[in-house]
């Protein structure tokens, strides 16, 4: 919490001072990815290539739950080096129980920070709903910096 806190304060702080600050969502259109199921860049959502130019960066993640369980949701991402020529796995999974507080109603949002140093694209590559008996609705990620 307080690493996430630091993070959000040093993007405001950048955008306080006149830099340019950018906010995307990899998913022009929020998906569903219902429960147990693995949704797939590419055949079930289409994963906008994110430009990324900082050191640091900050991932958030919405998803609308219906009743939720300890079961996750798992976000897995891709990155390129090369401007976009060749992709690899991100190294590190954004895990969400599906249970997680809800910021209104049953729509649950999380942020974490991540370190985008070398890197000159993100999409994202996987949604994995392992919560065997709830659906997930509105779900999409967003690249802030």
């Amino acid at each position: 919490m307080k690493k996430l806190f630091l993070i959000c304060l040093l993007v405001l702080a950048v955008s306080a001072s006149g830099a340019q600050y950018y906010n995307a969502n990899f998913l022009d259109t929020a998906v569903a990815v219902n429960a147990g199921i693995t949704s797939v860049n590419g055949t079930d959502f289409a994963s906008k290539e994110r430009p990324t130019s900082n050191n640091a960066g900050l991932i958030t993640i919405t998803f609308t739950r219906a009743a939720g369980s300890a079961s996750t949701v798992n976000f897995y991402f891709q990155v390129s080096f090369d401007g976009g020529t060749t992709w690899s796995d991100y190294i590190e999974s954004i895990s969400i129980e599906t249970q997680h507080s809800v910021i209104s109603g049953t729509t649950v949002r999380v942020s974490k920070p991540v370190n985008l140093w070398g890197i000159s694209y993100m999409r994202l590559s996987k949604i994995v709903n392992g919560d065997t008996a709830n659906n997930l609705t509105a779900v999409n990620a967003t690249i802030s910096y």
